[in-house]
């Protein structure tokens, strides 16, 4: 579920009971970072080391979190 702290900034927790908090703006810069390593860089073809490093390194939660803000901004299925 959502929280929205005092100051506008968007939490988000985990649906297995866990109550972790999900820094959504931090997540938003890892799917950035994704989609520039499957699309952009160098033209050199998918950076699949940092993929693998972004969601290797994320919680379920978090990796959650980075595929609705996917689909959100892409309309596309994603899945971790």
């Amino acid at each position: 579920y959502k929280e929205v702290d005092r100051y506008g900034n968007e939490k988000h927790r985990s649906v297995d009971g866990k109550h972790e908090n999900v820094d959504v703006e931090a997540m938003k810069k890892d799917m950035e970072a994704i989609e520039y390593a499957m699309n952009g860089g160098i033209g050199a073809g998918t950076d699949e080391k940092t993929i693998y490093n972004i969601l290797d390194n994320r919680t379920e939660a978090q990796r959650a979190m980075i595929e609705k803000l996917w689909n959100d901004k892409y309309k596309s299925y994603y899945k971790h």
